[in-house]
């Protein structure tokens, strides 16, 4: 991650989101939505960057948000990709890992998640110490 995108994003944040920053800060929210679009306008390389590498861009985003003083930990949720990043399922594949794309689809049948716990430990909040429990 490089330190000049790192202060493009923080810069791109200022300009553009610190309102909505602090907004989600004030109500407890722990992200915010930040128009792909936007973004563009700002920096189309940085956009395109995000569609190639998004755990790259992601991270420099994070680091961003962590040079801003808010006391909350902040993420970011990126709406409104290009139409060209919509895949239909069917043509999904190999070339796809690893880049930001949207995948539209219908939720057709939904059941409860039940957790499975292998180990449960508990840790004493006065001494510290931790109980393994199978």
């Amino acid at each position: 991650m490089s330190e000049e995108l790192t202060d493009r994003l923080d810069e791109f944040i200022r300009n553009n989101y610190y309102k909505d920053l602090l907004t989600a800060v004030h109500q407890g929210e722990n992200f915010i939505i930040v128009d792909f679009s936007r973004l563009d306008m700002f920096d189309p390389l940085i956009a395109d960057r995000l569609l190639e590498y998004p755990d790259e861009v992601l991270s420099a985003f994070d680091a961003a948000l962590s040079r801003i003083e808010t006391g909350h930990k902040i993420k970011i949720h990126i709406r409104n990709l290009p139409e060209r990043n919509n895949i239909r399922i069917r043509y999904l594949r190999a070339d796809h890992i690893n880049k930001f794309i949207t995948i539209e689809g219908i939720v057709r049948s939904v059941t409860e998640v039940k957790p499975q716990i292998y180990e449960a430990i508990y840790e004493c909040p006065e001494c510290n110490s931790k109980i393994s429990v199978p």
